[in-house]
């Protein structure tokens, strides 16, 4: 059975409860896990150990802490999983193993705990110490201090003498302290420049044209040259004018004349019609010739300047006038994608937010080189679409031109790994 497969509440609620409230028993209950730090998809085996014969579950949880019942405070959140269960043996031993969740999740760490009884339905319970287990991914470079050594509790009574156990299994390590924070990633290293073209050699003369040979065999082909870098990313060009109306369509053919109907019946005569009006009055005769032109008067003198008049009354405003033509205004490109990585609400692995705040929902998309081994589930999904070699490092996509003014395009890179449908 899996550590990860959510078997909530397997036991009935109310025997999980009462699990919870009865005295620990005089035996030792303990869980011993074969590794603490486990590779994803990993199997891991766990010995729980405690009076023989006494029945045992195994509870899983992702968080270490908040399930508490009758004053007892246990090792895991209220949000766990029975992952394993059964009776111990003659020596007091069960063995069980599983696949913790870790495989394409970001999930650091794993918390278990056993509990032991007498009675199937773990009336009264003992309860061994919290075991943790850790991602491997996620633990080179983020563990940080060890945490302080909890308090030794009290002792048990003294049980019967059991038969002598084989030896026990090596002490598990403590619980590791919170994971530090994840250091931010280096820059790309620039790309080197071309070495300068060599000058090119004088012609030499032209030789005398030799007789012509036999055609040679067809040569291998060349191997392809190496890609050259993209360039950046133009700005967008201005909209353009409005295209003038296209002209009318021809009108189509008329359709053909129907065949004629058969000649109804003669109908009787009708009374004679009133008389009709009179008609129109016939056009008008042409226009006779211009006469020729008299001569022209002499000019008589200038008159007086007359005074001024008094200012007329203002006008009527004048109609608006037509609007000008639009002008061309950047709104993309400029400024952009300066909000700093962050973490915000869940989001999912890969997804591509916007925002306009100075903190960003996951990682600016600015075409940075990503480690392949701190980020295994988003390379899974994103592979070398936009760059990366492939082996060490991958490439997120670069939309700082795409992104409006002053805005920030960020790529979730902490979040859920989607399921396809």
């Amino acid at each position: 059975m899996s550590f990860g497969q959510v078997v909530r509440h397997a036991l009935c609620a109310g025997a999980m409860l009462q699990m919870m409230t009865g005295t620990a028993f005089a035996q030792n209950t303990d869980l011993h896990l074969s590794q603490n730090i486990v590779t994803p998809g990993a199997v891991v085996s766990a010995t729980v150990v405690g009076p023989p014969g006494h029945y045992f579950a195994v509870l899983g949880s992702t968080v270490g802490a908040g399930l508490t019942f009758a004053g007892q405070d246990l090792a895991i959140g209220s949000e766990y999983a029975v992952v394993a269960s059964g009776q111990l043996d003659g020596a007091g031993r069960a063995v069980v193993s599983g696949v913790p969740p870790f495989l394409f999740t970001t999930l650091d760490r794993y918390y278990l705990q056993a509990v032991t009884s007498d009675s199937q339905t773990f009336v009264p319970a003992a309860l061994s110490p919290g075991r943790i287990l850790r991602n491997a991914d996620l633990v080179v470079g983020l563990s940080g201090p060890a945490g302080p050594a909890g308090s030794v509790g009290p002792t048990g009574t003294p049980g019967p003498a059991g038969p002598p156990g084989e030896p026990g299994l090596p002490g598990v390590a403590g619980p590791a302290g919170p994971t530090g924070p994840m250091g931010a990633v280096g820059p790309p290293g620039p790309t080197g420049s071309d070495g300068p073209v060599g000058a090119t050699g004088p012609t030499g003369p032209v030789g005398a044209t030799g007789a012509v040979g036999p055609v040679g065999p067809i040569g291998p082909i060349g191997s392809t040259g190496p890609t050259g870098a993209d360039g950046p990313i133009g700005p967008a060009g201005p909209t353009g004018p409005t295209g003038p109306a296209g002209p009318t369509g021809l009108t189509g053919p008329t359709g053909l004349t129907g065949a004629i109907g058969p000649a109804g019946p003669v109908g009787p005569i009708g009374p004679t019609g009133p008389t009709g009006l009179t008609g129109p009055t016939g056009p008008a005769g042409p226009t006779g010739p211009t006469g020729p032109a008299g001569p022209t008067g002499a000019t008589g003198s200038a008159g007086a300047t007359g005074a001024t008049g008094p200012p007329g009354p203002p006008g009527p405003q004048g109609a608006e006038g037509p609007v000008g033509p639009a002008g061309t205004q950047t709104l993309f490109g400029t400024n952009t994608n300066t909000a700093a990585a962050g973490w915000g609400a869940d989001c999912t692995l890969g997804e591509v937010l916007l925002t306009a705040a100075t903190v960003a929902n996951g990682t600016p998309a600015n075409g940075q080189l990503l480690p392949i081994s701190l980020n295994q589930a988003l390379f899974v999904l994103l592979g070398t679409t936009f760059g990366g070699n492939g082996t060490t490092t991958f490439a997120l996509p670069d939309l700082r031109a795409a992104a409006p003014n002053g805005l920030t395009y960020s790529v979730c890179t902490v979040g859920f790994f989607p399921t396809r449908q």
